[in-house]
């Protein structure tokens, strides 16, 4: 059976890669943008079923929860 357990230090840095990247930054904006084109709004509820690091959820609070 394979280890599926992630070093603290890699998910650390793999957070802090994905969090300055233009690429996964633009994808999260652009996520968000379709979101609201079709009809998602502040205070609307999310279940986000990825396996990242947690920056959309993170973006998602700050963009429609606060």
């Amino acid at each position: 059976m394979a280890n599926t357990e992630f070093d603290l230090a890699y998910f650390e840095r793999m957070a802090a890669l994905e969090d300055q990247h233009p690429w996964t930054r633009s994808m999260r904006i652009l996520t968000f943008d379709l979101l609201e084109k079709h009809g998602v709004k502040r205070g609307d509820a999310l279940l986000d079923a990825g396996c990242g690091t947690g920056l959309f959820l993170r973006d998602w609070r700050e963009r429609f929860q606060s």
